[in-house]
């Protein structure tokens, strides 16, 4: 047998053709396995790129966070893959878009007023649309002086003056959930949800123009006056306009109250009066009775919020707080002289003090003529 083997492989080694046969055969046995592996190979790429589109084409449909396909197979994935990235992009552009239309409209509905008429878009609102709420309401007016209004050659200077009243204080308002309506020259209109926010609102307001004042004479320029006047009620929000032009809106008779409160402010030189109704959520804050006032067929009880006076004033209100308040009510008692005395005093103890001062001159006018209503005028 060994012999035999011998010799078969001696003619085989002998015999070129039988030789290039051997060699032949096992090259295709190599060349299949390479190009199983080359096949499996391509095809694993191919999976891979299908893989990535198709995690693409779901995060396209899902609308997350795009990240662009990026294949450079050369081939017809490729091509899906740059339409899809063209596609996504231009959808993120169209968006963007959108975001902008919507937030333009919030500067005309903003998003507090949509939440309010139980709305979840402004693409929702309509003239139809209007909510009625137990809220508080504020008026808000600041004044400066004279000749700002009064000089032609400060129109550019009373303009901006203007705007940087209403963005330091109506930030405020918006920051403790108030939402605001009516923007004038001279003043806006707030309503909240809650009584506690409206107090801490309109005191930071104040102080925040007295800040704005001195720095503003700093720069040499006219300090602010700023008022506001609180009352709770009944409220109507809702869009009003015609087929090409909307505008939010509150209904109110509160609101008619609270400026005619404006104009006694003046009067009284306070910064922030309140009803009774609000000062009972006032606690914390320097407050006093001032008295009464007659608003149409309704007597309303005043109370002075002084926490956004300077604070000298705020100090000598503090000191005099339960004399002046002896004073008032013996003034709406009838014991007119006791009153009188009392606001003499404090009009030499406090000079400062206007509510001292415009009591004094009441107590007179009523000493002289008895038959007049013990009441504050708001006229």
């Amino acid at each position: 047998l060994g012999d035999g083997t011998v010799c078969a492989s001696a003619n085989f080694m002998e015999d070129p053709d039988m030789a290039m046969a051997g060699i032949g055969a096992q090259d295709v046995v190599y060349g299949c396995i390479v190009l199983a592996a080359v096949l499996m190979a391509v095809l694993f790429l191919i999976n891979l790129d299908v893989r990535r589109l198709a995690d693409g084409m779901e995060r396209y449909a899902d609308n997350s966070e795009w990240v662009p396909v990026r294949l450079r197979s050369g081939d017809e994935l490729e091509g899906m893959a740059a339409s899809l990235n063209a596609l996504a992009n231009g959808r993120a552009k169209a968006e963007a878009e959108r975001d902008k239309l919507v937030a333009s409209y919030r500067r005309f509905v903003p998003e507090p007023v949509i939440g309010l008429l139980g709305k979840r878009s402004v693409l929702d609102v309509s003239k139809e649309s209007f909510a009625v709420r137990n809220m508080t309401v504020m008026a808000v007016s600041f004044t400066f002086p004279d000749s700002m209004y009064t000089d032609q050659g400060n129109t550019r200077l009373l303009f901006e003056s203007v705007n940087q009243v209403i963005e330091r204080t109506a930030s405020i308002a918006a920051q403790k959930n108030g939402t605001v309506f009516n923007f004038n020259y001279d003043g806006y209109d707030v309503v909240f949800e809650n009584t506690k926010q409206a107090v801490s609102a309109a005191v930071a307001m104040g102080q925040e123009a007295l800040a704005l004042s001195e720095r503003r004479g700093a720069e040499g320029l006219s300090a602010v006056t700023l008022r506001i006047a609180l009352d709770t009620g009944s409220v109507v929000i809702g869009i009003v306009g015609d087929g090409s032009h909307l505008e939010q809106t509150t209904i109110s008779s509160r609101f008619a109250a609270v400026r005619s409160f404006l104009r006694l402010c003046e009067k009284l030189d306070a910064h922030i009066l309140c009803t009774e109704s609000v000062t009972t959520s006032a606690d914390g804050y320097g407050s006093r009775y001032v008295g009464k006032c007659r608003v149409g067929k309704d007597t309303q009880r005043l109370y002075e919020i002084f926490d956004a006076d300077a604070l000298g004033i705020r100090t000598q209100k503090a000191s005099t707080l339960r004399q002046f308040s002896q004073a008032v009510l013996s003034l709406y008692s009838g014991d007119t002289a006791q009153a009188k005395r009392t606001f003499l005093e404090l009009a030499h103890k406090t000079p400062n003090d206007s509510g001292a001062r415009y009591y004094l001159y009441l107590a007179d006018r009523l000493e002289q003529n008895p038959d007049l209503p013990c009441e504050l005028d708001t006229n």
